[in-house]
């Protein structure tokens, strides 16, 4: 099994993981938490696979912002390898963004909602939570955020896995059309 082969299965089984049912606790963040981490990480793998197939470099860290921007400005057919997946990110996120998983009882962006928002409300939210560069930012620290929230008493990090889950699937997208056998994987 080739090297990139292993990493996008690993990866992936992380993936899967993430996406299962998450354990259901009195308090849902926490229930959570295991699936978040999943999804984190891989999104993380999904971006060293890229990496590696396209630079041959194996990149080492977890920051999802070092290393999306570590990948390479151009793929052999001169294509952008960052611009795809950020439209694919967005086409995704606006596909399956559920803003009721983030609305009543949510503190994102340091606003905690206790009413159901408004139709304008709900849109100026959406393009928040879809904005990629506010992602990368807020991405920095989250796979640390999540693994350690019982350090804090008090709050849980500002966004969910549905970001890694669409960069995640981006990536995944991008990787199939330079490698289509991964499909079979």
């Amino acid at each position: 099994m080739k090297k990139e082969e292993k990493i996008f299965l690993v990866g992936k089984s992380f993936y899967d993981c993430g996406t299962t049912k998450p354990v259901p606790y009195p308090n849902k963040a926490i229930g959570l938490t295991p699936n978040f981490v999943n999804l984190c990480y891989a999104a993380e793998l999904s971006l060293k696979c890229l990496i590696h197939i396209l630079s041959g470099r194996d990149e080492h860290g977890h920051s999802i912002k070092k290393l999306f921007e570590k990948i390479p400005d151009k793929d052999s057919f001169g294509n952008d390898p960052k611009e795809i997946i950020k439209e694919k990110w967005k086409k995704i996120g606006s596909e399956q963004l559920n803003l009721e998983n983030h609305l009543v009882g949510s503190d994102i962006f340091g606003e905690y909602k206790e009413e159901p928002l408004n139709d304008f409300e709900k849109e100026e939210w959406k393009d928040r939570l879809l904005d990629f560069d506010s992602f990368l930012e807020s991405s920095t620290s989250e796979n640390l955020d999540w693994r350690y929230i019982y350090e804090d008493d008090n709050s849980f990090p500002a966004r969910g896995g549905d970001g890694m889950d669409y960069l995640y699937t981006a990536v995944k997208e991008f990787l199939f059309e330079i490698r289509p056998e991964f499909r079979e994987l």
